[in-house]
Order: C-alpha cells, then structure tokens, then sequence
C-alpha cells in the first residue's frame, strides 16, 4: 500500500461525509488490487528478462557450433548451416 493511499483511507475514515467515505474507501481499494498487480507484473518481466539472458547464450553456443560446422565442411551440411547462419544473423544470401 502507498503512503498516499494510507493518507486516502484515513481522510475516508476520518470524513463525517459518508457519501465520500464508501467511495473514497472503494479507490483506496482498488489501488491495492492495482499495486498488487503491478507488482507481479515487474517480477514476471524480471523473469522474462533473465530468461531472455539466458536463452541468447544458448543461441550464441549454437551460432558458434553452426560455424565451426560451416568452416569446417565444405558439403551440403556447410551450406545448410550457412544458410541457417544467414537466416539467424539477418543477412540475405
């Protein structure tokens, strides 16, 4: 919960208006919902994020192991991983 929202529920408590205190009380509320979610979309895009890390090395383990195939070979398996090297790196052969 925030700070201004621990200000907003205790305006809401402390009114004698009780047409503002329901609504007043429903947003602060609502902004805990909110908070809430919010915070578990910062951590599902933390994950996301070292997943992503994680997952460009593998694919820069592969790039070099297509490479050495590449290099290595001077056959269709070559030019297949050629290609496949184009393809990932963006070139247009």
């Amino acid at each position: 919960m925030t700070d201004d929202n621990d200000l907003l529920r205790e305006a809401a408590v402390a009114s004698n208006d009780g047409y503002l205190r329901g609504p007043a009380l429903g947003a602060a509320d609502r902004i805990d919902a909110l908070t809430e979610q919010l915070e578990a979309a910062r951590l599902d895009a933390k994950e996301a994020e070292a997943y992503s890390v994680w997952l460009e090395g593998k694919l820069a383990k592969a790039v070099e192991a297509l490479r050495e195939i590449a290099d290595a070979f001077g056959c269709e398996c070559g030019d297949a991983a050629s290609a496949t090297l184009a393809e990932i790196e963006g070139d247009k052969r």
